[in-house]
């Protein structure tokens, strides 16, 4: 059985060794935004009408309004710092975009007397958004104050249907039944039929999680979408090969300026994925508090695909509650990438022992998953107290240091 023993005044360890947006008033301007450009991001061309979908390039060049003979290079506000806003509004002053929604926030700008500088801003006009006018608004606010606006500068363009076809080769598509390292791929056609009209503008959005795109490439923001493609392209999907398991019947959608189209997915997918913990030690039976206790671990994968693993590892204190959880703490072990039948060499995991710990009996058990696949319980190596009610035999006896 794999027990721990905390005994003794020195309070030692031992451990049996077995398995287991609001507007505000302005004060003293000190900067001022001199130009405000929208451009067609793909022919890099000043436009003020746009269709849906269109990539749209917004160019603000600002100016720092102080004079710099009045300053020293080492006066603490030499530098000024602002915050700029970028937002678009429709014609009924709804809210379509702004940069203080993003994850990537608003921009800082910081500049010195006299100074100018350029930002450049890259906006993708929604295929879900009304046609018609929108407002581009630049405003730039004090750094701290961002209440105090310094200025504001808009400007209007037009955003509007496309004429242009969408056509798409295929509604549906079954991947079948997919085995061990097999990744297959599907193609989709997806084309303009009437270029007179106007330029189809596309992307791939809501693809599931089994399923990875070749091309067109995926987008930096968000790795269930495409790029935006203009016109005619062909999909290239591929089953993930870190998808172990499941029968999946799921949708990707096709959005584009001239509508949407979905296509059916489905799969049955087993890669007979497998791993064991071919060993759990303890290196040495008595601890104190502070102490890092050693673990010794080795595994083993005895699937049919090349695996990398995730090993946690749980340690029971004297009263039957877990102590110790290494993936509660983001301790957790990767250890791979592992081929079949291939086993790892034996490895050490530290766990810090708390000062204050009381002592006591401790257990140690671990469990092996799969990495990215953390519901793939694999094995379990259960704790001693619990190995003669369900669990597996002992894997291995005390270490002692040097074995």
């Amino acid at each position: 059985m794999c027990a721990l023993s905390l005994v003794g005044a020195g309070v030692a360890f031992a451990f049996l060794a077995t398995v287991f947006a609001q507007p505000f008033t302005q004060s003293s301007q000190t900067v001022e935004i001199t130009d405000l450009v929208v451009l067609d991001a793909k022919t890099d061309k000043v436009e003020s009408v746009f269709p849906k979908g269109a990539k749209i390039q917004i160019e603000v060049r600002f100016t720092d309004l102080r004079n710099l003979t009045a300053y020293d290079d080492d006066d603490p506000d030499y530098d000024e710092n602002y915050v700029v806003v970028f937002e678009v509004r429709d014609d009924d002053d709804k809210l379509i975009y702004s940069t203080d929604d993003t994850l990537d926030g608003n921009t800082e700008l910081q500049l010195e007397p006299e100074e100018r500088k350029k930002i450049t801003y890259s906006w993708n006009a929604p295929f879900d958004t009304d046609s018609g006018n929108h407002q581009i608004i630049i405003t730039v606010r004090d750094a701290e104050n961002f209440s105090n606006i310094q200025d504001e500068q808009t400007r209007r363009i037009i955003i509007q249907n496309s004429a242009a076809s969408l056509f798409v080769s295929r509604s549906s598509i079954d991947f079948g039944d997919v085995e061990d390292d097999d990744t297959p791929q599907a193609r989709i056609i997806v084309a303009n039929p009437n270029r007179q009209a106007g330029d189809l503008i596309w992307k791939v959005v809501e693809l599931p999680d089994w399923l990875e795109l070749i091309s067109p490439p995926t987008s930096d923001d968000d790795p269930q979408e495409s790029v935006l493609v203009t016109n005619n392209q062909t999909i290239i999907l591929q089953v993930r090969s870190t998808t172990l398991k499941g029968s999946f019947d799921d949708r990707l959608k096709i959005e584009s300026n001239a509508g949407t189209s979905t296509i059916d997915v489905s799969i049955s997918l087993d890669r007979n994925a497998n791993g064991l913990l071919s060993q759990l030690k303890v290196r040495s039976s008595v601890y104190k508090p502070g102490d890092e206790a050693i673990f010794l671990y080795r595994v083993k994968n005895d699937g049919a695909v090349t695996m990398t693993y995730s090993v946690t590892f749980l340690v029971k204190g004297p009263t039957g509650s877990l102590f110790y959880n290494s993936n509660a703490e983001g301790h957790d072990v990767m250890l791979g990438p592992l081929d079949p039948n291939d086993e790892s060499d034996t490895m050490e995991f530290l766990w810090t022992i708390p000062f204050g710990t009381l002592a006591g009996d401790y257990e140690l058990a671990g469990q092996l998953r799969g990495y990215q696949a953390f519901e793939f319980l694999f094995d379990d190596v259960p704790f001693p107290s619990d190995a003669g009610k369900s669990g597996p035999p002992a894997r291995g006896d005390e270490v002692t240091d040097g074995d």
